[in-house]
């Protein structure tokens, strides 16, 4: 697994879509984009190599859901989920989450 490369974590619930951002391995985390569940919006990203790893933190039936919808390239970067109710956290409440995840790992 690569410690170096950035990880997109995408936090979301059956409304709604936040994506943070971990530039480096237990680096800071900070809120990239807000927006409307669209997981087929990971794909280019995924592709282009703008992030190297993907965590998914959701709630069980919307983590379901979206795990399904997303395309090829994105599901290829999974590296983790979370089945967690965390949409309304802040990227600090994230960021311990994430460490949470990996430590478990």
């Amino acid at each position: 697994m690569d410690v170096t490369g950035t990880t997109w974590i995408l936090v979301a619930d059956g409304d709604q879509a936040r994506i943070f951002e971990e530039r480096q391995r237990a680096g800071e985390v900070r809120e990239v984009v807000a927006r409307h569940m669209v997981a087929e919006s990971l794909a280019e990203p995924a592709r282009g190599g703008v992030f190297q790893g993907l965590v998914i933190m959701a709630p069980p039936r919307a983590l379901g859901v979206l795990r399904q919808a997303l395309p090829k390239p994105a599901q290829a970067l999974v590296e983790g989920s979370d089945p967690h109710e965390c949409v309304r956290e802040t990227a600090e409440d994230i960021r311990h989450r994430l460490r949470h995840l990996r430590a478990k790992a």
